[in-house]
């Protein structure tokens, strides 16, 4: 790890300068068009000005716009570093902040119920506050700024939009107390439209609806079942709906001619998704992708404007993705790779031309030639802070050009905290933090300090703090791979953490002062939510090499793994005097067991325990219950006592935890208890009114 750098003599001071200063990674990348790893590149290759201030509240890194503007300027000018501009590498889109699937996540119905709005969460809907990031003109190559409209925002979630072909209209679900439906608005104002009514339906879920080519039916998922969606048709006026199939993915997509639809399902719950096509007069399908085994499969797909390709998003673990390009025509068969940036893609859509691809993020829109060989690139808009999901174009028609919609998401995940010996309004509150995500909360223990993911710097890494809050400081600076789930070393000297770097996920070790990293799994696998042993000999994973999840260990200086469960299992924690390992089996499984650490029986210990949101003291088994029929009167702590075997509840947690970004934490006392939950959630849709190519 390189050591900060300090300023040059007679620097700025970034107070200074306010209104020119950019503070962060992720400010100063967005301001120059490209991705955070081709910025630090380009600090070390090229004297990108960047500036440096340890442990400040505003970031260790800041940059002033006028100094950039004037380097890229430089820059742009023909000379020696014309060659290295020319060979330079394609942009990443590694920097983004990855849309993270919670641990063992699939795509089912409880992923669209999730995706519809996170079931249960009482939402604190923020106002739009977009700040417009100044591009450069066009005179060094960057494209003008765009200044989308907000098209719907109230006390709800709207997500999903589809606009119908004339662009006069656009259906979208909407979300409030857990239950979802959809509603069609028209885009010169006026009322929306309610659609669908779940309250009609066993099914309390609608959404990702998709309007037909010709305008004369949408269709939808109403989610059935675990891991189940129905595959439905309606009238834009409202006629009842015809269901047409099952499907257990999210990705809906019409043929040009409005004869048929591309959808994601698996011939059984081990393959990998693939995309089908089923046809909307006889209801007979068939399958257009293979995905690899072992990979995750095609979860989104769209139809070129003239029906010839296909685009695909192909997940290669259940955490990185790339987009891809078929031809329908059956004597063209492959799949033509258009990103290798393994990029978590949140919905696509083709431009009106069929030349581009337009695909959301969770850094906002993006684009790329529909032609291999050819490099993304952000579409600059205005309120870059926040994710764009689902774009979805009208065609171009006499005297109106082409318009795109997408969902605008902001978020902001914090680390909650209970005291069991405070009485009063501060036995629960905030542990300060930043406006983005702090999660997987983990205590030290001895209780002082605490460690965490936060991705305020525009990348996920581990930070540590006081157990308040208080002087909190970055340990890894993995600058892009997904980094979660660290825990401490029993002598509170190391840090042991899971991080995407090569696509799929390994268990690496660091010391707390960020020294010394090392990786520990090299499989091909996903291995993740690592733990210690009570004696420090070991440390827990979860590995999916056979298959299924399971529980392994393997000595921290590195080794053979070994395989602790034989069933599907997850996040294994020791009990207080390492004779046995306790686990869940995985998000759709409520529950908590046990196995001897020497070798045995899977034992069965307490129900309702869900993952993500347990953690074990030496007393006993701390959880938090949060389903309506469990913990009517809202989420609850709970404590399993190892000694009388029963449960009682100790505290009223004020909100639903965060099923976005999970975790829970608490001490060997059992006197704190850390947890996620989601502060402000914001999902508008916006307006790009006209599209320009």
């Amino acid at each position: 790890m390189d050591a900060p750098r300090g300023d040059a003599p007679g620097a700025a001071s970034p107070k200074e300068r306010p209104d020119d200063r950019l503070d962060s990674w992720k400010e100063i990348a967005a301001y120059l068009g490209r991705g955070i790893t081709t910025a630090q590149r380009w600090e070390q290759e090229e004297a990108l000005p960047i500036k440096r201030l340890p442990h400040t509240k505003k970031g260790s890194v800041f940059a002033f716009k006028s100094e950039l503007d004037a380097w890229r300027a430089a820059r742009e000018q023909p000379g020696p570093l014309r060659e290295k501009i020319d060979a330079e590498a394609p942009s990443t889109l590694s920097q983004i902040p990855v849309a993270r699937p919670l641990p063992g996540s699939r795509f089912g119905s409880r992923l669209l119920v999730a995706s519809l709005g996170f079931a249960g969460l009482t939402v604190a809907v923020v106002g739009l506050t977009a700040r417009i990031h100044r591009a450069a003109t066009s005179a060094t190559g960057f494209d003008a700024p765009i200044v989308p409209r907000q098209f719907a925002n109230d006390a709800a979630i709207e997500a999903a939009p589809s606009l119908s072909p004339d662009g006069s209209q656009v259906v979208y679900h909407w979300l409030r107390d857990g239950v979802a439906d959809l509603y069609i608005k028209p885009i010169g104002g006026g009322q929306a439209r309610q659609l669908t009514d779940a309250h009609k339906s066993p099914a309390r879920a609608s959404g990702y609806p998709k309007w037909s080519p010709k305008g004369d039916l949408i269709a939808f998922l109403r989610a059935e079942g675990e891991q189940i969606q129905g595959l439905y048709l309606i009238s834009p006026n409202g006629e009842p709906a015809r269901r047409l199939t099952s499907m257990a993915g999210i990705g809906l997509s019409w043929t040009p001619d409005g004869r048929s639809l591309a959808f994601i399902d698996r011939n059984s719950s081990g393959d990998p998704f693939s995309i089908f096509q089923i046809s909307i007069a006889t209801g007979e399908r068939r399958r257009l992708t293979t995905p690899p085994r072992g990979t995750f499969g095609d979860t989104l797909c769209a139809f070129s404007p003239d029906g010839r390709r296909l685009a695909v998003v192909r997940f290669g673990s259940r955490y990185e993705s790339d987009l891809y390009v078929m031809s329908m025509n059956a004597a063209e068969k492959g799949l033509e790779r258009l990103t290798i940036d393994s990029e978590g893609i949140e919905g696509l859509d083709w431009t009106p031309d069929g030349h581009v691809i337009v695909f959301g993020t969770h850094r906002g829109l993006w684009k790329i030639s529909a032609s291999p060989g050819e490099r993304p690139h952000p579409l600059v808009i205005a309120g870059m802070e926040g994710g764009a999901r689902h774009p979805s174009f009208s065609r171009p028609t006499a005297g109106r050009p082409a318009r795109l919609v997408y969902q605008w998401r902001t978020r902001d995940v914090n680390i909650w905290r209970w005291d069991a010996v405070h009485t009063g309004p501060d036995t629960i509150k905030k542990v300060p933090g930043s406006a983005w995500y702090e999660d997987f909360p983990a205590i030290s223990p001895d209780g002082r300090r605490i460690a965490f993911a936060s991705n305020r710097t525009g990348a996920n890494e581990i930070w540590i703090a006081g157990a308040d809050g208080s002087d909190q400081k970055q340990v890894t600076f993995q600058n892009g791979p997904v980094v979660t789930s660290p825990q401490w070393s029993p002598d509170g000297e190391r840090l042991v953490f899971s991080s995407q770097v090569g696509g799929n996920r390994d268990i690496y070790i660091i010391n707390a002062d960020g020294s010394k990293s090392a990786r520990l799994t090299w499989e091909p696998s996903e291995e993740e939510e690592p733990s210690w042993s009570r004696d420090g000999r070991w440390i827990y994973f979860q590995s999916d090499r056979t298959g299924i999840g399971q529980i392994w260990k393997v000595p921290p200086e590195g080794g053979s793994a070994v395989r602790v469960t034989a069933g599907e299992a997850s996040q294994g924690f020791e009990s207080s005097d390492g004779q046995l390992l306790y686990f869940v089996r995985g998000m759709d499984v409520p529950g908590l067991w046990s196995v001897p650490t020497a070798g045995g029986t899977e034992t069965f210990v307490v129900a309702d325990v869900r993952q993500a949101f347990w953690g074990i003291a030496d007393a006993g088994i701390y959880f938090i219950v949060s389903a309506p029929h469990l913990s009517p009167g809202g989420p609850t702590i709970r404590f399993f006592s190892f000694s009388s075997k029963t449960v009682s509840t100790l505290a009223r947690v004020p909100a639903e935890p965060s099923n976005l970004s999970p975790g829970f934490s608490v001490s060997r006392d059992g006197r704190t208890v850390l947890w996620t939950q989601a502060e402000s959630l914001q999902d508008d849709l916006m307006l790009i009114d006209p599209w320009r190519q």
